[in-house]
């Protein structure tokens, strides 16, 4: 390709527009990634509190409540541990949807993924949505294997 992008013909000049549109998109997939860890923090915030607080012992062995403290706050943790392992997969499958992009590959991947990820809203929808309209060009599928 010429140096002087005013001497690209048309198809070239799309080539090279995809291609940095598919790098751009690699970017944003790492970066939905450190965002969606976020979660993970929240999640393990919440199992420490209730595995901290359920281990406290009660006073005089008598509850005050008609809940057992274990199971309330043993369901702190629960609840933290699910939000731990749902943000995990989440994390995992955009890297694997970066990664998928970068290579040129798992196209299904990508299209499952990104919808899952219209549910984070706004800037997941936002990446989502620019991701199929780039990936859905027909020059861009002929690159996915």
């Amino acid at each position: 390709m010429p140096d002087d992008p005013s001497q690209l013909t048309v198809e070239q000049y799309k080539a090279l527009q995809n291609k940095q549109q598919l790098d751009l998109l690699v970017v944003l997939w790492y970066v939905n990634m450190a965002f969606g860890a976020i979660p993970a923090m929240i999640g393990f915030f919440y199992a420490g509190i209730g595995l901290l607080v359920g281990l406290i012992p009660e006073e005089n062995g008598h509850s005050t409540s008609a809940l057992p403290s274990a199971i309330l706050f043993g369901s702190f943790a629960l609840l933290g541990l699910f939000l731990v392992l749902v943000s995990a997969v989440l994390v995992t499958l955009s890297y694997l949807t970066a990664r998928s992009i970068k290579a040129r590959r798992n196209l299904t991947l990508i299209y499952v993924v990104g919808g899952l990820n219209c549910l984070h809203m706004p800037l997941g929808l936002a990446l989502s949505v620019f991701t199929f309209i780039v990936v859905t060009r027909p020059e861009v599928k002929c690159e996915f294997v």
